[in-house]
């Protein structure tokens, strides 16, 4: 397979469409929506986005088609204030958005996208991604890296993923007798107590300002330039829906936002009024999106960064693994070293330069739980 590495937001956006119909192709339903969204925030401002795309051999590069790719790997390098770190990293630490191949392809991928970024001069690489089954073949045998060291882990994703029954009942019954009861008797209480509206497709009615609105009044409110850009993803990002639930005087009591792409759906994020604690807002909320998700014909709905909710018992559990190869250099070495400083529960309650991934990528880079191999030292 042939490699090619794009470099920059602009530059993996161009090719954003490409991207999210061969991650359908692949069976990973929508793991490359909302790239817009990704690859900016705050979080733009410390890492750069690159994107290593493996192609079938004398593919046009200038106009790539679907059947030409073969794999596609979505890294961040660390880049404090424009700083080059030669340190890349996922930033999706369940490992939906990272790899994209057929499952037959997804080791040689990753194996060569990590190799496409060490010789191009990275010194530490992580990789994250999905496999079918724990007991599949590693990848570090694969890599032919000399001067290199590689370790991979398994670990198991459980609060991700529901597969829906063919009716609402059907789902229900997936659960545990508590959190039926509770789905089925918050909805009703609320609606005994008042007028309730639920809308299943609200952005028509809503706006960004409404959405600003229930935040600033919600239980764990978002800076305000994160909630406009959350709104901005659902109106003009490609599969982006918005639910809401709506009390008297057209209140908006809870919001779901996210995206879809054939039977899947991502529910990316939920926003609660707050003053109804006592009224399980989220539980209702839930109770009508699992009821409209199963009427629209949706198969899988995924809950970015899992729920804590009840309802996840019944998820299905899936395998995640970490690799992370490093060069025996003194370059990794310090990086290894800032690591241990960036792993820090103290150093994180003291800054806001990085974020959640990069507390991932410290973590990993610092774990004794990894057994560390050298590469062959010839290619």
């Amino acid at each position: 397979m042939d490699v090619e590495i794009l470099e920059g937001r602009e530059t993996i956006l161009d090719h954003a469409r490409l991207l999210e119909r061969f991650a359908e192709r692949c069976c990973q339903y929508g793991a490359m929506h909302w790239l817009g969204y990704f690859l900016g925030g705050m979080g733009a401002r410390w890492k750069r986005p690159c994107m290593v795309v493996l192609l079938r051999p004398g593919a046009d590069r200038n106009s790539l088609q679907l059947n030409d790719l073969r794999g596609a790997a979505l890294f961040y390098e660390f880049s404090p204030l424009g700083l080059r770190t030669r340190a890349y990293s996922t930033d999706d630490w369940e490992g939906l958005r990272t790899v994209i191949a057929e499952p037959a392809l997804r080791h040689q991928v990753t194996a060569l996208a990590t190799q496409a970024l060490i010789r191009r001069g990275a010194h530490v690489v992580l990789t994250t991604y999905s496999v079918e089954r724990p007991d599949e073949s590693q990848v570090g045998p694969l890599l032919r890296l000399p001067g290199t060291l590689w370790a991979e882990r398994n670990r198991e994703v459980t609060k991700q993923r529901l597969l829906l029954g063919g009716t609402y009942e059907e789902t229900l019954a997936k659960f545990g007798k508590q959190t039926r009861t509770n789905l089925r008797y918050y909805r009703k209480r609320l609606l005994a107590q008042m007028d309730c509206e639920f809308i299943a497709d609200a952005l028509p009615v809503l706006s960004g300002d409404d959405l600003i609105r229930l935040n600033s009044s919600s239980l764990n409110p978002l800076p305000v330039n994160e909630c406009r850009r959350r709104y901005q993803a659902v109106r003009e990002l490609n599969g982006g829906y918005l639910i809401a639930l709506r009390g008297p005087q057209q209140r908006l009591l809870s919001v779901i936002g996210g995206w879809r792409q054939g039977t899947t759906t991502v529910m990316h994020h939920q926003m609660n009024a707050a003053g109804y604690e006592k009224s399980s807002l989220g539980t209702v909320m839930r109770s009508y999106f699992l009821e409209s998700e199963v009427a629209r014909g949706t198969r899988t709905i995924i809950f970015y960064h899992g729920t804590n909710h009840t309802i996840s018992h019944a998820f299905e559990g899936e395998c995640t693994r970490d690799l992370v190869v490093r060069r025996k250099t003194l370059h990794a070495a310090a990086l290894k070293q800032l690591a241990g400083l960036l792993a820090s529960p103290r150093y994180y309650a003291e800054t806001h330069y990085f974020g959640g991934s990069t507390t991932f990528f410290a973590s990993v880079l610092t774990s004794d739980r990894f057994e560390w191999h050298s590469a062959p030292d010839s290619p």
